[in-house]
């Protein structure tokens, strides 16, 4: 079941093809369009000045995958900060909700010891609420310190490092659990773009999904398929697995 080529999720949302390129490029080198002429955007996006910092951070907590720093800039900036113009995760976070949608519909239906009468549709909302991933995944991942956003209501001389002090409804209320979701969704959609389907399957399962079991509450992935999350969890390496496990490990656990 979980052999689906996951291409198809994303084969009718193409990415500008300057956006593609300028994945691989370096950030010392022009970006060049296909008929020889540099790229505006992408030598704006090239010369950012945290465009180091931002691939670190990613390269750290996702170690080892190597993020490219233009992918690491549009992973890592919202909509709503000022560089969004020439940068954002827009695209990634909108490939990202979706490659989650159908892993988590798939793994959700290959459970054996669970009956049919589950609305599936309403526990995948749940799980995968942007607010929630925000909450419980994007600071496991680091992604509040580093994400570029404007907090709503906020001018701009915010500190956005203040609001990791800040209380659960005063960060709700500013956005910062609605961006670091979308953040999360542009993580997997950036990894599964620049790394491939196996390394954000496995991503998935040992560095998202564990962090949604909530116990006794409604949100999160609901309390009768915890067992079986920690199964494939461990079967894949556990919380510290290699995300670029040989395609070998992933099939034995399709």
């Amino acid at each position: 079941m979980y052999g689906l080529n996951l291409q198809r999720v994303v084969a009718t949302h193409r990415y500008p093809a300057h956006i593609t390129r300028s994945y691989s490029a370096s950030p010392q080198q022009p970006t060049q369009k296909l008929d020889g002429s540099s790229n505006p955007q992408a030598d704006i996006l090239a010369h950012l000045p945290d465009l180091s910092e931002l691939a670190a951070h990613l390269n750290t907590t996702f170690s080892p995958l190597q993020f490219p720093p233009e992918l690491a800039a549009r992973i890592l900036t919202h909509q709503s900060h000022k560089h969004a113009a020439i940068s954002s995760n827009t695209r990634l976070s909108f490939i990202g909700r979706r490659v989650l949608s159908t892993y988590l519909m798939l793994f959700l239906h290959s459970n054996p010891e669970i009956n049919e009468g589950f609305d599936y549709e309403l526990m995948t909302e749940r799980a995968l609420n942007t607010y929630t991933l925000g909450e419980y995944v994007g600071p496991k991942w680091g992604l509040p310190s580093v994400m570029k956003w404007r907090p709503v209501g906020l001018d701009e001389k915010f500190d956005v490092r203040d609001a990791l002090r800040l209380g659960r409804e005063a960060s709700r209320s500013i956005g910062l659990y609605k961006v670091a979701g979308t953040t999360v969704e542009a993580v997997v959609g950036g990894v599964f773009h620049q790394f491939g389907g196996n390394t954000a399957h496995r991503l998935f399962h040992t560095r998202l999904l564990p962090h949604i079991l909530l116990p006794g509450q409604p949100e999160g992935l609901h309390d009768a398929f915890h067992g079986h999350a920690y199964k494939i969890c461990q079967q894949m390496g556990g919380l510290q697995a290699s995300l670029e496990a040989p395609d070998s490990q992933d099939s034995s656990n399709r």
